[in-house]
Parts: structure tokens; sequence; C-alpha cells
């Protein structure tokens, strides 16, 4: 097929035959990109979803033949609609086409440049050309972009766990709209939340610096295992040594797990993973401690939870996707509350 010799030829990723079969095919067969059912592997399902969005991202570049090569190809196929071969060919060719501005524009050609993104409740691990590992927590997006001489990811949202094998001819550097990680073989986990970088270490060491930092040599903080870093919207930077890193990596084995928290930060972490979330009706339980261990994206025994354990009612909206909290008074008991 020429559209996997083109990418075999120029590009140093290896996808898949089934990525790039499930690619040409729907685009030939439909003129859309549409998605197949089932995938054999998760990896081929992921490459899939990278062709797919490359191939969305090239409405951004300024190629004018692009357009008119497709509406040529339209009105060819309207004037022989008898040669029924020509509709897979301009598939094809539109496959090479993507190929082609791939290599031309850089993007497979001296650096492997991936996107990540993860759904509500959706948890995913990605192994890199290197050996290193990332996994990726939900509604999260990661960029990848490796090259001969830097490692680079890029987070862009939510938060991921990163096991870095160590290669001393090529830094391996995480960077965030808040600030940026240098590591050494390490593993560390990043995560953004309130405007806030929160850097984890479980093994190794980092360098951790604020955004406008970008790790120069003068203004960086250094942090070893069982230590967290935080870079505030400010670009302050604390450091802290934590007791136990449980709580902080739980999500990593798909758990929440609380101790002392207040309820606000609590709901906050449970409606990362449910696309039905939870607010608050009465504001003065958002300071109320709350300690436990639930499972990511269990959104009912979270709720259920609260309700046996402390004196709260949590009133459900299943037509707008919204649980308020408030607190149970006597008329409430033994009812189930609802807005609907």
């Amino acid at each position: 097929m020429v559209i996997a010799r083109l990418f075999k030829k120029f590009s140093k990723k290896r996808l898949s035959k089934e990525a790039l079969n499930c690619f040409v095919q729907g685009y030939s067969e439909s003129g859309e990109t549409e998605s197949p059912q089932l995938f054999s592997s998760k990896q081929s399902e992921l490459e899939y979803r990278k062709l797919v969005n490359l191939w969305e991202q090239l409405e951004d570049y300024p190629i004018e033949f692009s357009e008119g090569l497709e509406s040529q190809s339209v009105e060819t196929l309207q004037s022989r609609k008898t040669n029924q071969w020509l509709r897979p060919a301009c598939g094809a060719l539109a496959a090479c086409l993507l190929a082609f501005v791939l290599v031309f524009t850089g993007l497979f050609n001296k650096a492997d440049f991936d996107h990540y993104e993860t759904r509500f409740g959706e948890r995913i691990v990605v192994n890199l050309d290197d050996g290193s590992r990332v996994k990726i927590n939900s509604a999260s997006k990661v960029i990848v972009n490796y090259s001969d001489k830097l490692r680079q990811i890029e987070v862009k949202q939510g938060e991921a766990m990163f096991e870095v094998v160590k290669d001393i001819s090529r830094k391996f550097i995480v960077t965030t709209k808040k600030g940026s990680v240098e590591a050494i073989g390490t593993e560390f986990n990043v995560n953004l939340h309130n405007q806030n970088m929160i850097v984890t270490v479980a093994e190794g060491k980092v360098f951790v610096s604020n955004a406008e930092d970008e790790l120069s040599a003068k203004d960086r903080e250094f942090a070893v295992e069982g230590q967290q870093v935080t870079v505030s919207a400010q670009g302050k930077i604390k450091t802290q040594k934590l007791g136990d890193l449980t709580s902080a990596l739980a999500w990593v084995d798909g758990k929440i797990m609380l101790a002392g928290e207040s309820l606000e930060v609590a709901v906050e972490e449970v409606n990362r993973y449910s696309k039905h979330k939870i607010d608050f009706l009465d504001s003065s339980l958002k300071t109320l401690p709350i300690n436990g261990v639930f499972n990511a994206g269990d959104i009912e025994g979270f709720l259920s939870a609260l309700e046996e354990s402390y004196d709260i009612s949590a009133v459900r909206s299943k037509s707008i996707g919204l649980t308020y909290l408030a607190r149970r008074k006597k008329s409430d008991l033994d009812l189930e509350p609802t807005l609907d």
C-alpha cells in the first residue's frame, strides 16, 4: 500500500497496519474518517485517533492546492460514476497527500509528534520509543514530541505519571502552561490543578521551574523521591515532604484516596472522572473534612458514602447531569431526593 510505504520511508514512528488500513479504508469508502467499531488492540485505536487528529489539523496549513485537488476529485467522481475504481483511488490519493504534508511540515520527519487525549473516566498507558512510559489520567491532554536531541512532552490538561528511562544524550522535559520539569531516570507525577502545577516525585530526582524561568539554571527547584513541588498561578514554587505518596498517586490504580481533605477538594477530584457533576446547594459543606477510599468514576458510590456517613442529602437531577449537596433535614429521611 502506497500510504504505508510513505510512512515507513519518511517517519520514525511505527504505525500498525491495522491503524493505517482503517484510516485509508474509512476515508476511501465514505469520504470521512469514521472510526471503526472495534480494534484488535488499544494501541491500534490510539494510533488511528492520532491519524484522524492530524488529518483534521491539515485545515490549519496554508496549502492552496489541497482544496483545488479535492474539488477536482469530486467533480471527476460525479462525471464518471461508472468508474467505481476512482473512489478508492481518490481516497488513497488523499491519504498519500496526508503523508506528504506530514513529511513536508516536519511532523513525522525529524520528530515523533503525538497527541493523546482521554475521556471522562478513561485512563491509558503510552509506551514511548525510548522505553519510557506515560500513564494518562481521566480528562487529560498530552502531546509527545521526540527528536534526536530532546524528549519533550507537554501536559496541556489534567494529569500524567512519567516513568523515564535514562538517556544522557537526550533530556526528558515535561512542560505545562504553569511550569516545566526536567527528569533524569526517574518517576514522577504532574497534575494541573486549580491553576497550579503539582509535581510529585515517586523515584529519582527532578528539576522544577515556573513557566517564566523555562528551566533556567539559576531559578529552579531540586526535588527528590517523596517530595512534592507546587508551582502556583503566580509562579511561586513551594516544596514539601510527603510522608506517604499513596494518596497523591492513588489515581494510577483507579482510586481516589481522601485523608482529611475538604469536601470541596473531594468533589473536584470526583468530578474529573464523570460527565455527571456534583455541586453545592449549601456552601457551608465545602469545608467538611472527608476520609475514605473510593473507586474513580463511581460517583454513585461516593454520593452513597456521603449520605450514609455524613449529615448530607444528595439532590439528583439526571436531566441536567448534576447532583447538588445539601444538609440533610429530618424530612429527607428515608426519601430519595430528586429535582426531576
